[in-house]
């Protein structure tokens, strides 16, 4: 990610969100960003994952340029290269389980026997496989974000983006879900980059930085004296 910067229209000229931002994730690794509420962790999360287009900056993904795509090849690309994890978990109500996790691979010309196969494989994963049958109102709020990581994976990512996943859960299943985060990614290879307020959560990752005045910076092991 070569030094994003993003800008919106402001009253008196211009708001920056974020003055210049550098960050290098290698695959498998796991990342926490923590920083206080409207600090721009969410816009950052959007700009690497193509969501958004910065000011100025690139994002690369491997050897792709990612902001450099427009249309079908970025619309593709974000659907087999990058997988979304929000803090509420947008299932479709009217889907099971099962469904929620196969939208992804819905692409005209897709094998539907093989997508079966992915999806009951990852609703094992994510210790579902019992309940793919269920509707999201059947479901836990856990069971509902877990739904929503399977969904996320059903593409096998290369890129796992979370934004504030346990925000809305307890703490126990929160730190259920981060486990999952974790496990998932240490068993798959996917860099996970987690956005969140919750400083316990953010220290089981591998490494955590502070979004703080548009600018990340590193902080030191959480829990060592300063």
């Amino acid at each position: 990610m070569d030094t994003l910067i993003k800008q919106y229209p402001g009253g008196d000229g211009v708001v920056t969100v974020l003055g210049g931002v550098s960050l290098i994730a290698e695959p498998g690794e796991t990342l926490a960003i923590v920083g206080p509420s409207g600090s721009g962790k969410s816009t950052l999360l959007n700009l690497i994952g193509s969501l958004d287009q910065p000011t100025s900056g690139t994002v690369r993904l491997g050897d792709v340029e990612v902001t450099a795509l427009r249309g079908r090849a970025l619309a593709q690309f974000r659907a087999k290269r990058v997988g979304f994890v929000f803090q509420d978990h947008h299932l479709l109500p009217q889907l099971t389980a099962a469904e929620n996790v196969a939208l992804p691979t819905l692409a005209p010309g897709a094998d539907r026997r093989e997508a079966r196969e992915r999806v009951r494989e990852r609703l094992g994963q994510v210790g579902l496989q019992p309940r793919q049958d269920a509707f999201p109102g059947q479901l836990s709020g856990g069971e509902r974000q877990r739904v929503a990581i399977a969904r996320a994976l059903i593409n096998s990512p290369g890129l796992l983006l979370c934004d504030e996943p346990t925000g809305n859960l307890d703490r126990d299943m929160g730190a259920q879900v981060v486990s999952l985060l974790l496990e998932l990614a240490a068993a798959q290879g996917v860099t996970v980059l987690m956005v969140t307020h919750n400083l316990e959560h953010a220290s089981r990752f591998g490494r955590v930085l502070q979004l703080q005045d548009g600018r990340l910076s590193p902080l030191p092991p959480l829990g060592e004296a300063a």
